[in-house]
Formats: structure tokens, sequence, C-alpha cells
């Protein structure tokens, strides 16, 4: 007979799936656009965060003010001095040099940094139950003048995603600096329609571009969550996006990726 608390145990797990269930199939759509308090809590203190749900399926959520000015500015002073040439990422390949797809500089943080765990805690608050992950070295990434990254998607396609047994689930951008000088930079999402009109939708977003899909400015300060796989998880098609060039000044951005693993295989094998 099954000891109590594994029958718990299995009640749980079904109702947290059912649970899911709804909210992915039956929530109030009205319910997109609108700002949410959300109060993020750990040994080092309380930070409120303002999120605002962009989208359901995809999930995309914009946080406004999710780092300090004292966080900000100890990111900055930190990287400064110690930037390299980013490189173009590919499994299986040793990493090269192409400033045509890729024109930016990096810093990697350090996991034990007590700034850094402050900002890995809250971004848990955000990313919710995904199961079985952990983040990335944590990257600072600068663009100066002509700085950009072409179109790609955070996540891997299936067949390096089933040889690596996992999966990137989730990116949190952070906005570090965007000077008063800077023109360009924002992040495109081609193939995404907000069709939510938050109070400072313009602010956030370029209203009058005209490329299609979506195109998030940088505003200091504010972060930008979204999730990188589809609901079978695989890598989400309509999630490619890139890095506009920056025509004057610089854009200092921080990349968090949250890495799902499979130890029981690819969730659609």
């Amino acid at each position: 007979m099954q000891s109590r608390a594994v029958l718990v145990s299995k009640v749980l797990a079904i109702f947290s799936l059912f649970y899911s269930i709804y909210i992915l199939t039956f929530s109030n759509w009205s319910f997109v656009g609108q700002h949410t308090q959300v109060v993020a809590e750990n040994e080092l203190g309380s930070h409120p965060l303002e999120t605002t749900v962009l989208s359901w399926n995809p999930l995309i959520i914009y946080i406004r003010n999710f780092i300090t000015e004292d966080e900000r500015r100890y990111f900055l002073s930190l990287s400064d001095g110690h930037f390299r040439q980013s490189e173009i990422f590919v499994p299986g390949q040793d990493p090269w040099l192409d400033k045509s797809l890729r024109d930016s500089s990096y810093f990697e943080l350090q996991d034990a940094d007590p700034t850094a765990q402050n900002i890995f805690a809250r971004l848990r608050v955000i990313e919710g139950n995904f199961s079985n992950t952990y983040i990335e070295k944590t990257r600072i990434q600068r663009y100066t003048r002509d700085g950009h990254f072409t179109y790609h998607s955070d996540a891997e396609e299936d067949d390096i995603a089933l040889t690596r047994n996992g999966n990137r689930v989730s990116t949190l951008m952070i906005y570090l600096e965007a000077n008063d000088a800077l023109e360009g930079g924002g992040t495109h999402f081609p193939f995404i329609e907000i069709q939510s009109n938050p109070a400072d939708k313009c602010t956030i977003m370029e209203c009058y571009g005209e490329k299609n899909g979506t195109i998030f400015l940088p505003v200091v300060g504010n972060a930008l969550f979204w999730t990188n796989l589809d609901t079978n998880g695989r890598q989400h098609p309509q999630m490619i996006h890139a890095g506009l060039p920056v025509h004057a000044g610089t854009k200092t951005i921080s990349n968090i990726w949250l890495w799902q693993k499979w130890p029981s295989g690819a969730p659609w094998t």
C-alpha cells in the first residue's frame, strides 16, 4: 500500500498539472496588458516589481524597476574595462568572430557574486515553477556604434537539444545602460504582435516603426522576460529576435538564461 506522503505527492502533482492547463487555456485574457505588483523576497530583503503580461503564448512579461540603481551601477562598474569581443556559438563547433552577425562585447559575472545571487532570486519569482532548471553563466553585453546581433533564437533546435538533454527554457534581459546619446538598439521580435496597450506602451515599445512585429526599447532599470520553447518543449518559432543596430551612444544589457534539463528525454519523444 502506498504511503500517505506518496499519495499526497501524486494528488498535488495532478492538481498542478490541471491548474497549469486551466491557466493556459481558460485564463481571463483581459489580464493581458494590466499591471501587477509582485514582491520578490529573499534573505537580502524584499523588492517590489511591477509586471505586465504582454502575451500568454508565447509568455512575454515586461518588468519595470527590476533592478535597483545601486545594483545597476555596481554591474556597470564591475564590468567596466573587462569586456571582450562577443563570439558566435554553435554546438559542436569552435566559437568564432563575425561582426556582420554579432558586434558586441561581453563580461561574465561570477555565480557567487552576492548581487548576482539577489538578481537570480528575483528571476525565480518571475519564472515560476519550471522543474530541473539551472541558470547559465550570466553575461553583461555592451553595444556601441553599429553594434547589433542578427536574428536568432535563444533556444536550440530539436537535434541539438536532444544531444544535450535540455534547452534554454527562458530568457531575462535587463537594461543596465541606455545613455542620452543612444539611437537605435531596440530588440526586434518580427513574429510577435503585442495586442495589449499598457499606459507606457510607446515608452517601452516602438509604436510607429516600419518593421513587422514588436520592437522593445531600452529603458534603464527595466527587464523583459520571455519563454523560448513551445508547449511541447520545442524551440518556439515565434521567438526569433534581433538586437537592432545602435546608431549612436551605448546600450548595455544583462542576459540571464534559464536552462531546463531533461533527465527522462525530450518532452516530445
